[in-house]
């Protein structure tokens, strides 16, 4: 058989393939995974499920997944592109049921000495307050303004799934009081669908969309130096992951999609757009019209805590929330900046730390003292950088610092390991 008959055949088959699917199992929004029909009159008996119909957990999955490699037909298609490929994935052997549907009510208790072990951290039982992060405190940022004011549904509906699955009575969103028409918009439709969801105004400051600033200014707790959210009993999802949990639940649809503000004052016309995930960032500036002679900086996030780029041609990934590009004017660098002791960076630090010292520390290299400063617990906000009038390079610096502290540890567990190796090589 000559290349071009071959696929000619490949392609037929992929048609029929596609047309028998749709018949089964209907339209679907999303990719079919490689998915091959079972035989017909082939109806899987699960050995493991729970009550209604679904199943969680490293046993039930392996009972699963054994019993379908030992019962189900082997696929053999010489006239598929795929020829030999296993049936589909085992999720979709849920029959149907949702993920939320499943309460996973497992006891954990006989895996605490793995935790502590390993010293892995975990939320599970600790969650008694579930917080919805739509803040958006960063300048130019957006997005999720504008999503509340086009899908509230799917903020609460998503928001109502999370008060399910962690088993709270009532799911909190905290937004700040400059968007009213987005509280407006969201309470609206809590009203109607009676939703287990509170919005929460909040005073406008920066960094209040930062996780832990959040949970205080919502609950009053305050997360521990090192800690977690769980610490303190509170989950924090963002507007954006509250929609895919509602899109994966209700659509099965996975993230491929972002909603990514284009702005700041080298852009000729700023908007938020929704693009799929992996977008060149060089289209998004196309879409709004290019950038203005002059642009000096191309930044991918806000402008206190985003990155600079030295090129367009990146591609938008799931945590870009915005892309902003500046003109000559707004340049406010100094070459060689001097600390003139204001401490108007300790006053500016929302956790309470003592930047003008850390940035000695870090210039000079001592490992130890950034330790003691608390330099891992900085969240890298920029206020302090922003409060500094004689515009020192505080955060950069402190990026610095921190990877001075990892290489120290890194090279502090390499020496304890290789310690350890060389005493048991000699006890043996």
């Amino acid at each position: 058989m000559k290349y071009q008959q071959r696929m000619k055949r490949l392609v037929e088959r992929k048609i029929q393939q596609t047309r028998e699917k749709l018949s089964a199992l209907g339209a679907r929004n999303e990719d079919d995974y490689g998915l091959v029909l079972p035989p017909e009159g082939f109806v899987p008996e699960l050995p493991v499920r729970d009550e209604n119909g679904s199943f969680a957990g490293a046993y039930a999955w392996g009972k699963n997944f054994r019993y379908l490699m030992e019962n189900h037909p082997v696929y053999i298609d010489p006239d598929d592109a795929l020829a030999g490929r296993w049936m589909f994935m085992l999720s979709r052997m849920r029959l149907g049921y949702k993920l939320y549907r499943s309460n996973f009510a497992f006891d954990y208790s006989d895996l605490v000495p793995l935790q502590e072990k390993y010293d892995i951290t975990s939320g599970i039982g600790k969650v008694d307050t579930v917080i919805i992060n739509g803040a958006e405190c960063e300048p130019y940022i957006t997005g999720d303004h504008r999503t509340m004011l086009e899908r509230p549904e799917e903020i609460i509906g998503g928001a109502t799934y999370l008060a399910k699955m962690f088993g709270v009575d009532k799911v909190i969103i905290g937004v700040e009081d400059n968007k009213q028409n987005g509280i407006d918009a969201m309470n609206k439709v809590i009203a109607e669908k009676k939703a287990p969801v509170v919005v929460e105004p909040l005073r406008c400051r920066y960094p209040q969309g930062g996780e832990k600033q959040l949970i205080q200014a919502i609950t009053g707790r305050q997360v521990p130096p090192g800690g977690l959210p769980a610490d303190v009993g509170c989950a924090v999802f963002n507007i954006n992951t509250t929609i895919c949990i509602f899109k994966a639940i209700t659509t099965g649809m996975p993230v491929v999609n972002k909603v990514v503000t284009v702005s700041g004052s080298g852009i000729v016309d700023p908007k938020n757009i929704e693009c799929p995930i992996g977008t060149p960032v060089s289209l998004l500036l196309d879409a709004c019209g290019g950038v203005k002679d002059g642009t000096y900086k191309l930044i991918a996030g806000g402008p206190m805590m985003g990155m600079a780029q030295y090129t367009a041609d990146i591609p938008v990934a799931k945590g870009t929330g915005a892309i902003l590009a500046f003109c000559e004017k707004e340049e406010q660098t100094v070459e060689h900046p001097q600390c003139i002791r204001c401490g108007k960076c300790v006053a500016a630090c929302p956790v309470h730390l003592e930047p003008l010292f850390m940035y000695q520390y870090a210039e000079k290299g001592m490992v130890d003292e950034l330790n003691e400063a608390h330099i891992m617990d900085c969240m890298e906000c920029g206020a302090c950088a922003y409060a500094c009038p004689a515009r020192m390079h505080l955060t950069h610096m402190f990026k610095t610092g921190k990877q001075l502290v990892k290489n120290k540890m890194a090279a502090d567990r390499a020496a304890a390991e290789a310690k350890k190796a060389a005493e048991a090589k000699k006890e043996a």
